[in-house]
């Protein structure tokens, strides 16, 4: 039995039905404006946005945004996924699965071989079983702390202490970025 629904790319004139639904799905969702200025003002490139439709109306939202970073020493496109939503009454057919595939294989068509989300641990086993031939992993170190200084001092009383912990915790830092490159 085919779904009742179909994928297909965004296109012009899609904005205000796809703020509509990405109101309904998160409550006070932004604004259309913002949405234009997230997909479609990027500076790293076009998005990737597919959508899912049912008779004219769109019921699924899945969107990648391009962005430029740097792996190492090198500067690679990667791609950002956001704002899934699919509508409550089309829910459990498939069609949040079906929009990731289609779009992680579009991207990885469109040179933009990694993508990086922030979800929860939880969610892994559920990309994993995609069409798409990805890799999951979970980083566990997101952010380099460049003064310690300011933060101890917010828990350690002691200004004595909390320099000595923020020389300490700056070399061991160090120690592991020089280890790392």
């Amino acid at each position: 039995m085919s779904p009742s629904w179909i994928l297909r790319k965004y296109r012009d004139g899609d904005a205000q039905a796809i703020f509509e639904l990405l109101n309904m799905a998160f409550g006070n969702w932004h604004s259309l404006a913002y949405w234009r200025w997230k997909y479609l003002k990027n500076p790293a490139g076009p998005p990737i946005v597919w959508l899912a439709e049912h008779n004219g109306k769109i019921i699924g939202h899945y969107g990648i945004i391009p962005v430029r970073m740097k792996v190492g020493n090198l500067h690679v496109n990667a791609s950002y996924p956001n704002d899934a939503a699919v509508h409550p009454k089309y829910q459990g057919k498939g069609i949040f699965s079906s929009l990731v595939n289609k779009c992680c294989l579009d991207a990885a068509e469109n040179d933009l071989p990694l993508t990086y989300g922030l979800a929860t641990v939880r969610l892994g086993p559920t990309y994993k079983r995609y069409e798409w031939q990805g890799h999951i992993c979970f980083m566990s170190r997101m952010i380099k702390v460049l003064n310690w200084k300011p933060i101890l001092n917010r828990y350690v009383r002691s200004e004595l202490l909390a320099g000595a912990a923020a020389y300490v915790l700056r070399k061991i830092c160090r120690s592991h970025d020089k280890i790392g490159s």
